[in-house]
């Protein structure tokens, strides 16, 4: 009987440990996103290649634009009239996801179709750089064309 005992409480002893360490849940993912989420002023060089004459002409535009947090975890939205998201790989870098844009100018009556690579970007203090290639295709009442795209951002927290 006291073995019969014994063993019956080492099998409730066992169970009781088995149910103390049952399966660990995974760290919860850091959300990165609170590093970037700001107002941002500063200039972004666009760089366009035309794909008709091979000629490669830079300017140089004052923006300002916002970063907020995105629906998932480290997710980031940026605001601008092209509607781009990214997600913060770390607290200083981060990345962009392709996008598709069209806009209309209406001083210029140009059709824009903007198609955004995946870009890159990182964040030092308030510094933040970005860089995105991509593709241009613009028809004017006057010319069309049709080449390559860089952006690159050079803004500054607020």
């Amino acid at each position: 009987m006291r073995k019969a005992t014994f063993l019956a409480l080492s099998v409730l002893a066992v169970f009781g440990l088995a149910a103390g360490c049952g399966p660990t849940q995974a760290p919860e993912p850091v959300d990165y996103s609170v590093d970037f989420v700001g107002t941002y002023f500063g200039d972004y060089t666009a760089t366009f290649t035309s794909g008709s004459t091979g000629q490669t002409a830079s300017a140089v535009y004052q923006t300002a634009f916002q970063i907020s947090a995105g629906t998932g975890v480290s997710d980031l939205v940026f605001g601008g009239p092209c509607g781009m998201t990214g997600h913060a790989s770390n607290a200083t870098s981060f990345i962009t996801f392709q996008a598709t844009c069209l806009l209309y100018d209406s001083a210029s009556g140009c059709n824009i179709h903007y198609d955004l690579r995946a870009g890159a970007g990182t964040k030092n203090g308030p510094s933040l750089t970005m860089v995105i290639p991509g593709t241009e295709t613009f028809t004017c009442p006057a010319s069309a064309d049709s080449g390559s795209l860089t952006l690159n951002w050079v803004m500054t927290e607020q």
